[in-house]
């Protein structure tokens, strides 16, 4: 297997089964066998961003879903961050009460609240989960296979 057997070659010399765009002219990888073509993914051609960029997408998506199993708030759990809480000031820790998430405009000071209250609101149900996980693993899962598409 030599190095020239491998070479990248022009748009005139695919196979006619290959030729998908005549707007791209050098660097196509043609007639590797797996092996070479998963190599592939450590050199230059004219995939290598289509492949790099899914695939960073897909290790992105990886640490978001991994991150939301093991519940680390500060960096997977995007959306807590934009319902949970509105500080309005330095000193002052206030909340969205779970009327002002139902359309009044009270909030609750959470200086204020009774430890009994804080009870009462830690046994309501938590919010359902699975469908983020299925966003999640969809969205690794079409990444993925694009970027193994492209690579073969």
């Amino acid at each position: 297997m030599s190095a020239s057997r491998y070479a990248l070659v022009s748009f005139r010399e695919l196979p006619e089964y290959t030729k998908d765009s005549e707007f791209i002219l050098r660097h196509y990888r043609a007639n590797r066998p797996l092996p070479e073509a998963a190599l592939s993914l450590f050199r230059w051609h004219n995939e290598t961003l289509n492949v790099w960029t899914h695939l960073i997408g897909f290790l992105v998506f990886l640490g978001l879903t991994v991150a939301n199993f093991v519940d680390v708030p500060q960096f997977g759990d995007l959306l807590g961050l934009f319902s949970r809480s509105n500080c309005t000031g330095a000193g002052t820790n206030i909340s969205y009460s779970k009327e002002l998430l139902l359309g009044t405009n009270s909030l609750v000071n959470l200086n204020q609240i009774t430890e009994e209250e804080m009870m009462i609101a830690s046994l309501q149900p938590a919010a359902t989960w699975w469908p983020f996980f299925v966003f999640l693993g969809g969205s690794m899962f079409c990444l993925l296979s694009s970027s193994i598409c492209h690579l073969f």
